[in-house]
């Protein structure tokens, strides 16, 4: 049974490095300066692409925000699921990868990627981004799109 279980944590460990990034927590005032360059009011949605333990998730909850993430490992989507139970009315945990998915209709993102992925997702984000769209990506910047604001280590995007 521990064999499983083991292997399951491999197998999990793997597709988060293969598709997006390995986790690392996002320390909780680093997900308060990214809601706060967000800057949404209470009612509008943000998605968390890589949303690992849901962290900003709760704390978008607890902000007023709905929120949504996404998570492959399937690990980390039960806890995100777990720490997020007192705020189901406002968080949906979506266990996939978001790169086979279309992004919901949100009027923000929150992504904490590594930089091999960041042309991707700035394709992604190109096709699929709805009107004015913020998005803030913390550490790594998207190629081609200059930030409207950087601040401690996340730049704030803006998709007209």
């Amino acid at each position: 049974m521990i064999w499983w279980l083991v292997a399951l944590a491999i197998v999990s460990l793997a597709l988060s490095v293969l598709r997006g990034a390995p986790w690392l927590p996002t320390r909780k005032a680093e997900i308060y300066d990214a809601l706060d360059l967000l800057d949404l009011e209470p009612g509008q949605t943000v998605v968390d692409l890589g949303c690992g333990g849901g962290g900003f998730l709760r704390a978008a909850a607890k902000s007023g925000l709905n929120a949504v993430g996404y998570e492959i490992n399937p690990i980390l989507c039960l806890i995100a699921s777990v720490r997020t139970l007192g705020y189901r009315d406002r968080v949906r945990v979506v266990c996939g990868d978001y790169w086979l998915m279309k992004l919901p209709k949100c009027d923000g993102v929150f992504v904490f990627l590594i930089e091999h992925f960041m042309p991707k997702l700035e394709r992604k984000l190109e096709n699929e981004a709805g009107k004015d769209l913020r998005v803030v990506s913390y550490i790594f910047k998207l190629p081609s799109k200059e930030p409207q604001e950087t601040r401690k280590g996340m730049h704030l995007y803006l998709y007209p």
